[in-house]
């Protein structure tokens, strides 16, 4: 059944296996326009019940026109889940649990041909195993699916961005920890070594991908903060607040490394975390010392 296509048999490949696709449709498609999912809806069999759509729905993605942010309206009107992981690049249409496209193909009508002039595109039609399904869904697995209160945020972020003429290209941080997967185990690597922001070292500079230009761009610095893995895993692990030896006993647990970093080293890093939320001003936590031990708190 092995098939390799190109360009316009993409979309009579795409026609085919929608005819014959009875229950479950799932689409990964990294970039996604609202002409491309009508047309997939318009030739799919009334009786499919299962529809997913997983996409990557950066801030950039929109703004670029790349993606389009009515996919949310019409995924609720029209019985589709809606996902999303701002780190997918892959394409992906699995048709009834056992055959799939994949290739180069997003879900755009450049992508899947509808275009007169479309893009240039390479697509293999395959069937699967069991195993191989479970491969792709668990990509499903690993994203966030869109709430009507994300959706809303988000649209409230746009807003602003055109109001102020912003050049902002990334969602805000309670976006963007919402969208993330939960960081549950962490590396010593991933740790951070400087006490200070305003003095990073080329170890943590690597860490947070600071070239040597914005080493003091603190804008830069803090948003790649928080983006970074310590402070996600922080963020995951304090639900309106905690104390430092607590989260010390926390992080200490959540290092994999073996042998296991001493108890003194993962003070430090915890330290070097409580430091950058407060000299970085992350509107996020607020650090305070009410007895012996410092005190981090929820305030968004």
């Amino acid at each position: 059944m092995d098939r390799i296509f190109h360009n316009s048999d993409i979309l009579l490949n795409i026609q085919e296996q929608l005819k014959n696709t009875e229950n479950e449709m799932l689409i990964i498609s990294a970039f996604t326009k609202l002409q491309g999912l009508k047309y997939i809806d318009t030739n799919l069999n009334s009786t499919v019940r299962e529809k997913k759509l997983l996409v990557r729905f950066r801030l950039d993605d929109i703004l670029s026109g790349a993606t389009d942010i009515e996919i949310y309206d019409y995924c609720k009107t029209n019985n589709w889940r809606l996902f999303i992981n701002l780190d997918l690049h892959s394409k992906i249409y699995l048709f009834d649990k056992r055959r799939v496209i994949l290739g180069s193909a997003n879900l755009t009508p450049s992508g899947i041909g509808l275009n007169p002039n479309h893009n240039i595109e390479t697509a293999v039609l395959l069937e699967i195993t069991p195993l191989e399904e479970e491969k792709i869904k668990e990509l499903f697995n690993q994203s966030f699916e869109v709430t009507d209160k994300l959706f809303e945020e988000m649209l409230l972020q746009i807003s602003l961005n055109e109001k102020k003429h912003n050049t902002e290209n990334e969602w805000n941080s309670i976006i963007f920890n919402t969208i993330l997967p939960p960081i549950k185990v962490l590396w010593v690597s991933d740790m951070l070594v400087s006490k200070s922001p305003f003095n990073l070292n080329l170890l943590d500079s690597q860490t947070l991908n600071i070239n040597d230009h914005n080493s003091s761009n603190i804008v830069l610095i803090k948003k790649q903060f928080i983006k970074s893995k310590p402070y996600r895993w922080l963020t995951d692990s304090i639900e309106n607040e905690a104390y430092f030896g607590q989260l010390s006993s926390m992080l200490h647990g959540a290092l994999l490394d073996d042998p296991r970093p001493l108890r003194e080293d993962v003070k430090v890093f915890l330290s070097n975390l409580f430091n950058w939320i407060t000299e970085l001003g992350i509107e996020e936590f607020s650090v305070d010392r009410p007895n012996h031990s410092q005190r981090i708190r929820r305030i968004i």
